[in-house]
């Protein structure tokens, strides 16, 4: 859906999808989505299960989170602390496997019960949290990313750290009857704790 300042608290399947200008990633899956909605259009008969999920986490996790997260020092925005929603990799991993073997055709918001603010996260992670002022931030991610001392993303990723973006899951539980067996907090928590 895209982080944004007046995103509701609990994006639902039917909210807009907003990538952020700039944000490769992101404008890749709602491109990438445009396709298969445009193919289950043209093809009815076809179950296309479009599973719209948040940050994969677990002990295998590797993402642009995980990458932040295992840096020394991270920076927030300050005045804004969002909440972020996580899966954890077995919860997705038996979603994939039930999406592939029962009809459950349409859009599911994906991700495990509860959030977890990004200062929290980084608290949890036990590395240290820099809040700067929202100007600052972008103009120091921008300059980092296009003279190539950062390779994580341009400043239009800092909406992760400062809007919401999480999403209602109860389209995904009242229509397959899944039962999530890791909180948001616990899939982090898998991660952070995959080398003990």
């Amino acid at each position: 859906y895209g982080p944004r300042r007046d995103n509701p608290p609990a994006l639902t399947e039917d909210a807009p999808l907003r990538p952020p200008k700039g944000f490769a990633y992101a404008e890749d899956k709602a491109a990438c989505e445009a396709l298969f909605r445009t193919f289950a259009s043209e093809h009815p008969e076809s179950c296309v299960s479009i599973l719209r999920g948040c940050v994969v986490m677990g002990p295998n996790a590797a993402n642009f989170i995980t990458a932040a997260l295992d840096k020394p020092l991270l920076i927030g925005v300050r005045g804004n602390d969002p909440q972020m929603q996580f899966v954890h990799e077995d919860d997705l991993a038996e979603l994939l496997l039930r999406f592939t073997t029962q009809w459950h055709p349409g859009v599911y918001n994906v991700a495990g019960a509860g959030s977890v603010r990004w200062g929290e996260a980084v608290s949890l992670a036990g590395k240290r949290l820099i809040r700067l002022p929202g100007p600052l931030a972008s103009a120091l991610a921008e300059l980092a990313w296009r003279t190539h001392l950062q390779s994580d993303s341009p400043s239009a990723g800092l909406g992760f750290i400062r809007w919401p973006w999480t999403v209602n899951t109860g389209k995904l539980g009242r229509e397959t009857g899944y039962v999530y067996r890791h909180t948001s907090r616990e899939a982090l928590e898998a991660y952070l704790n995959r080398s003990a």
